[in-house]
């Protein structure tokens, strides 16, 4: 499959190895596995380039300093990818067997343009529990909701340049991947999510945050949505998605007080 599998990473090379691991024993094989390296100082420099010198199919990348988030070096990888293709992966999830095959289809018969699975998460309960037909978002439902884990997806290398890669201010923070999402479906991208969960994501950190962290994302949500319903007045989808999201950020304030 004409792949380029992405995966960011900060001062973590262990996990980063497992996650590194797990797309190179795909079958089928990706052309290219790459690393972003954020300006790591830990070993990841000496242990991904030493590992490319043996395996032709890893490249390693490197950002001088951390930027503070994944998004820079995310983008470090999609300018350098030769793939028609992009797979993004956190540096501490892993892809389970057949993922890539079982995605290839929808990529290669031109069904959509981008695709994710269902995943498994840490307590091994699926991410998407009522998922259990292949799902085709339409642009209202992801305007309402984010449809994918990042980890899973696999999306044309083209259209994500021209949608400018992952928005890399730090006050998207954690919803990065959603704005992308966002701008690739104004660029007329169609979505497909399957439900095998063929992807282990590492959610046990999240289970610890305090629980205001749902609450800045949401309100990170709702500001973006009214700015891309400011930008494009015209666009009663926008407004609608601006006014539902306001009203699911208020509820899940209510619900943490």
């Amino acid at each position: 499959m004409d792949v380029s599998v992405v995966i960011a990473t900060h001062n973590r090379h262990e996990i980063c190895a497992r996650a590194v691991a797990s797309a190179l024993a795909q079958q089928p094989a990706p052309r290219e596995v790459i690393v972003c390296d954020d300006g790591s100082r830990d070993e990841t420099r000496e242990r991904f380039t030493a590992w490319a010198q043996d395996e032709p199919r890893l490249r390693y990348l490197r950002r001088p300093d951390s930027a503070g988030g994944p998004g820079p070096a995310r983008n470090l990888g999609i300018a350098a990818a030769s793939g028609r293709w992009l797979a993004f992966l956190d540096d501490d999830d892993e892809w389970l067997a057949g993922k890539l095959a079982a995605q290839r289809a929808w990529c290669e018969d031109g069904r959509a343009d981008v695709v994710g699975t269902n995943a498994l998460r840490s307590s091994g309960a699926l991410y998407f529990p009522d998922l259990d037909a292949p799902r085709m978002p339409t642009r209202h439902d992801l305007l309402h909701d984010n449809p994918l884990v990042l980890s899973t997806v696999v999306a044309a290398r083209d259209l994500v340049r021209a949608a400018n890669g992952f928005p890399t201010a730090r006050r998207v923070g954690g919803i990065a991947d959603y704005l992308l999402w966002m701008r690739l479906s104004d660029l007329g991208a169609r979505f497909a999510v399957l439900p095998e969960p063929l992807v282990r994501y590492d959610d046990a950190a999240d289970a610890g945050r305090m629980s205001d962290h749902a609450v800045q994302m949401h309100l990170g949500i709702v500001q973006t949505s009214w700015r891309r319903w400011g930008r494009r007045p015209w666009d009663r989808l926008l407004l609608r998605a601006a006014v539902n999201q306001s009203h699911k950020a208020l509820g899940v304030w209510r619900e943490r007080r």
